[in-house]
């Protein structure tokens, strides 16, 4: 159970986790601080576990860090996707600037 109490010592951060907005992921430490712990909580307005969170945390930072986090995840992915291009020579090289020409070619011959 999220509280107060155990945030002020445990809170990492918290994100929404759907498009709609509906549902809160926190990130606490545990007790111990030897492991990282996540609870989804629904976002309402009354949850006393989002009011506990709301003292650690306004709900323009949670959209803040929304975001952050989905911008984050998404550079990663395209970072992957281009090193798994490039790994099976789906990629040209031109000027230090990798390009995925050659799999729109690919698929317009096949």
């Amino acid at each position: 159970m999220i509280t107060e109490e155990y945030l002020k010592d445990n809170f990492l951060t918290a994100y929404f986790v759907d498009n709609e907005r509906k549902n809160i992921e926190i990130q606490t430490t545990t007790e111990d601080k030897k492991s990282v712990f996540t609870t989804i909580i629904p976002f309402k307005e009354e949850n006393p576990q989002y009011q506990a969170l709301n003292k650690f945390m306004t709900l323009d930072q949670l959209h803040e860090s929304t975001h952050e986090k989905t911008k984050t995840e998404h550079e990663l992915y395209k970072e992957q996707a281009l090193k798994f291009a490039k790994d099976a020579g789906l990629t040209v090289e031109t000027d230090k600037n990798l390009s995925l020409i050659h799999i729109w070619r690919c698929r317009r011959r096949g």
